[in-house]
């Protein structure tokens, strides 16, 4: 197959290096850095993962330990380390909210997968970790440029359909052809699929945020923590902190989690950041939170558009399953769509 990839997020790099390891040639096509991607945080929490579809929290699980899997072989194949470190904490501040805290994880309990420790005014999830999404997306750009990957950096404007000769990938500049083309862009999604003459709709873009600091003195190197609160996370790695996800980049959202943050683990900094940088990202979620994966047939009905959306903040931790699922049903051209 020689095939096209519309978006180089997470979702789009590892369907890319799939198709790859099988032989296929891969062409990606993208407009901008990684969007979503590269606000993500990089928190895999399993006690956050709570969903009607128990299939769905099983293929999460099982996600997150690959990906750490994968993290640490794409650092022995480079050389360059993708940092990581497990342990997460989540705070109550009275009973009540301990109260609601336990009740949680005693429902989530049926996984098998929980392991969980009461400590003084937090609950410890030592299972749970935390990777460097961005030094991972690097990585794994870095291993697909080397096996021989190519990248245009040009919006798609549209498709050209012509029958069993496959589609026509078309940008400001040029039309290529490509047997199969896969759209796996994100929360632009919706919109590019109007764009093609498919009105569906099945996904609402949701936009976020997410808050970096870093500290420039060695001096002030602290441990390494991983904290929740809510659906917010704090991470602390070698004089940098991130934060989020915020669903507006508004400062009084980002100010009370880091007043939080600085309460509980930041009194040893004397001194304010020297760096404050904030990342954005559109993502797409379904009404239902199941991703669509699969075939989507263009308006002649001569052929079809391959996609791979939908994952809102689960595109890390679904990545390979999704990426192994689609590259199957595309090889042995599998209509509808792959459900969980």
């Amino acid at each position: 197959m020689n095939v096209a990839i519309i978006g180089k997020g997470i979702i789009g790099l590892s369907l890319g290096r799939q198709l790859m390891d099988q032989g296929h040639s891969v062409s990606f096509f993208f407009a901008s850095p990684a969007g979503a991607s590269l606000a993500a945080l990089g928190s895999f929490v399993s006690k956050g993962i709570f969903l009607g579809d128990v299939s769905l929290f099983s293929r999460k699980l099982e996600g997150q330990a690959r990906f750490l899997s994968q993290a640490k072989a794409l650092s022995a194949e480079s050389g360059e380390p993708v940092p990581f470190f497990k342990g997460a904490e989540e705070f109550f501040q009275d009973e009540a909210e301990y109260r609601f805290l336990r009740k949680r994880i005693y429902r989530n309990q049926f996984t098998g997968a929980m392991d969980v420790e009461t400590r003084k005014s937090a609950f410890y999830y030592p299972q749970d970790y935390w990777v460097d999404c961005q030094r991972f997306l690097e990585e794994t750009e870095a291993h697909l440029r080397r096996i021989g990957a190519c990248w245009i950096p040009e919006a798609v404007i549209g498709l050209e359909e012509r029958g069993a000769g496959g589609l026509g990938v078309l940008t400001g500049t040029t039309t290529r052809s490509y047997s199969h083309v896969v759209l796996a862009a994100g929360g632009l999604s919706p919109a590019f699929l109007r764009q093609v003459g498919i009105d569906e709709g099945i996904c609402s873009p949701r936009p976020g945020y997410t808050v970096l600091y870093r500290w420039d003195r060695a001096s002030q190197e602290g441990p390494s923590f991983h904290i929740k609160r809510g659906r917010q996370t704090a991470v602390f790695y070698k004089n940098t902190l991130r934060m989020g996800p915020f669903i507006e980049a508004q400062a009084e959202e980002e100010a009370e989690l880091w007043r939080w943050v600085r309460e509980r683990r930041l009194g040893f900094f004397l001194g304010e950041p020297a760096e404050r940088r904030v990342f954005s990202g559109v993502r797409g979620r379904t009404p239902s939170g199941v991703p669509y994966l699969g075939r989507m047939e263009l308006p002649k009905g001569e052929n079809a558009l391959w996609v791979s959306f939908g994952y809102d903040k689960s595109g890390f931790s679904l990545a390979l399953w999704a990426s192994e699922t689609l590259a199957h049903r595309m090889a042995h051209n599998e209509g509808g769509f792959a459900l969980p």
